[in-house]
C-alpha cells in the first residue's frame, strides 16, 4: 500500500504537466488500470483538485500528500510485526487480485518482504490485527483454495512471516479481529459458502 503509493507519488512530480491533469502522465494510468471503475482523467482530476499535485500539501483536518490521506488511515491498516517501531503493511496486488504482498520500509524505501506462496485471481480480506497478544494480519481469498489466514513473524530480525491457515474452502469476503476476556475472536464472512463464522482462539 504504502510502497505503491510513495513510489508512484514519486514518479507524479517528476512529470506532472502543465496546468493541471491535461495530457495524463504514465504513472497515474498504471495506477488507474489496477481498478476497471477508475479512469486515469479521474484519478488525475481527484489529485489535482486535493493538492494540485503538491507533495507537501496538508489540509486544515491535516490529511496530507498528494491525495490527502490522513495518517492515522495508514496506522490502521497496517501493524508492527517485528515489533522494531516501525509499521509494515499487507497489500493485494492488483485489486482483488492474485497477490498478498508485506512491504516494509527499509534503509529509507519500500521493500517487499513476504508475498503468499498461493497466486489466485481473487485476494479480497486484507486486515491488521492481534491474536494472542501478537501482532497479525488477516488475508482471505475467493478463488483457488478459498482460504482464510493469517501472517505472523516467524522470526522477528531478521524478520521472516509466515502464514497460517484457518480455514480452506470458505472464500471469505471480509473478517475481523477482536478480544473478548481471555480469548480472541476472528469474525469471518464465508460469503462463498453462504455463512458468517466465529473463530475463538485461545491459549
Amino acid at each position: 500500500m504504502g510502497s505503491r503509493c510513495d513510489r508512484r507519488a514519486r514518479g507524479l512530480l517528476d512529470q506532472r504537466p502543465a496546468g493541471g491533469p491535461a495530457g495524463v502522465p504514465r504513472p497515474i494510468k498504471d495506477a488507474a488500470r489496477q481498478c476497471p471503475e477508475l479512469t486515469p482523467q479521474l484519478l488525475a482530476a481527484q489529485i489535482d483538485q486535493e493538492s494540485k499535485f503538491e507533495p507537501t500539501a496538508e489540509s486544515h483536518a491535516g490529511a496530507q500528500g498528494i491525495a490527502q490521506f490522513v495518517p492515522e488511515t495508514w496506522s490502521r491498516w497496517g501493524t508492527d510485526l517485528d515489533g522494531d517501531g516501525e509499521l509494515e503493511y499487507a497489500t493485494i496486488e492488483p485489486w482483488h487480485g492474485e497477490y498478498f504482498r508485506v512491504w516494509k520500509r527499509i534503509g529509507g524505501s519500500w521493500k517487499k518482504v513476504f508475498e503468499h506462496p498461493e497466486a489466485s485471481e481473487f485476494y479480497h480480506v486484507v486486515v491488521e490485527g492481534r491474536l494472542r497478544g501478537e501482532s497479525v494480519f488477516l488475508g482471505g481469498c475467493r478463488r483457488g483454495s478459498q482460504h482464510l489466514f493469517y501472517l505472523r513473524a516467524a522470526r522477528k530480525h531478521p524478520l521472516e512471516i509466515e502464514a497460517v491457515t484457518i480455514e480452506n474452502g470458505v472464500g471469505p469476503s471480509n473478517a475481523l479481529i477482536f478480544q473478548d476476556g481471555d480469548r480472541d475472536i476472528i469474525v469471518s464472512a464465508n460469503r462463498e459458502i453462504g455463512q458468517a463464522a466465529l473463530y475463538y482462539v485461545r491459549d
